[in-house]
């Protein structure tokens, strides 16, 4: 019980973590829901399966980039706008910068066919650039 009090004061002093949200018992489902191909359309190139996409969410150092990741946002060291956020309108919280990705993701879906357009037409997308 203790333990559980710590681990949520602690939340609470330091906020959501993204590593609180990337486990595999919270991922499992959307796994099993989603099409794996489109999960490893985002993984490094190879052969994904559910159970390397689960071992990958407990591996130490995912777990630590998740840490430093979550603690770059938290601090404001990290420009949203790199993701298509407008800093303005959210907080430097794990939540508000997962709400504002979907709302990003939302705002592309319904821009999805001026945006295709935009590409054949030679768009730059400044993710693109390398």
């Amino acid at each position: 019980m203790a333990c559980f009090l710590f681990h949520y004061v602690g939340l609470l002093v330091t906020g959501l973590r993204l590593g609180d949200i990337l486990k595999p018992d919270l991922i499992l489902p959307l796994i099993e829901t989603l099409p794996i191909e489109q999960l490893a359309s985002h993984l490094p190139e190879g052969s994904w399966t559910a159970g390397d996409i689960l071992e990958l969410l407990q591996s130490p150092p995912l777990r630590q980039q998740l840490d430093a990741f979550t603690h770059v946002l938290q601090t404001g060291q990290i420009d949203l706008a790199q993701f298509g956020v407008d800093p303005s309108k959210y907080k430097f919280t794990v939540a508000s910068f997962l709400e504002a990705l979907e709302d990003s993701v939302a705002k592309a879906s319904t821009d999805g066919g001026n945006d295709s357009k935009a590409k054949k037409d030679g768009g730059n997308d400044p993710m693109d650039e390398g």
